[in-house]
């Protein structure tokens, strides 16, 4: 991968990141204020999404967006190892 694309990915993971952390931030205390208002339940919630849920949306996020150079093989990577060994 040229680093122009890690670069960007790179730039686009931690964008996505943030977003769902603000979204998390300003909406989520509401929410858990429904379900207990202590203050332990909340930090374990943010931790618990901070650590867990957070990567895995950003993950499934990026991965949808189309930053990812295109495939140069022409065939299959059995053809392109055959033409490496000969």
């Amino acid at each position: 991968m040229k680093a122009q694309y890690r670069f960007l990915y790179i730039i686009t993971s931690m964008v996505v990141y943030v977003l769902i952390g603000l979204i998390e931030f300003f909406c989520l205390n509401d929410l858990l204020d429904i379900i207990s208002t202590r203050y332990f339940f909340h930090v374990l919630m943010a931790l618990g999404c901070l650590f867990i849920i957070n990567p895995l949306l950003s993950y499934a996020i990026v991965d949808k967006l189309p930053i990812k150079p295109n495939l140069k093989l022409k065939g299959g990577i059995k053809e392109d190892l055959k033409t490496v060994k000969e």
